[in-house]
């Protein structure tokens, strides 16, 4: 009887431990994802400042070509 009692008292203990470790991993894990979330956050701004200077250096382009033409057609 001592013998299991010792071995109920032993799993106790390692359940305890593992339960610690779980938490811990638990913790790991939301931390993880938030800052997953805020890369992918990041990732979107930056494709939306890229494609809004994009279409800016497009437009300066238009710009210029069009005022190329105007400037070709009144001389």
């Amino acid at each position: 009887i001592q013998a299991l009692q010792y071995d109920i008292e032993y799993a106790h203990r390692n359940l305890a431990s593992l339960e610690q470790v779980v938490a811990q991993r638990q913790n790991l894990l939301v931390e993880k994802a938030q800052e997953r979330e805020l890369l992918d956050k990041l990732k979107s701004r930056q494709a939306g400042r890229f494609a809004h200077e994009e279409k800016l250096k497009e437009q300066r382009e238009n710009d210029e070509t069009a005022t190329i033409r105007f400037n070709k057609a009144t001389v």
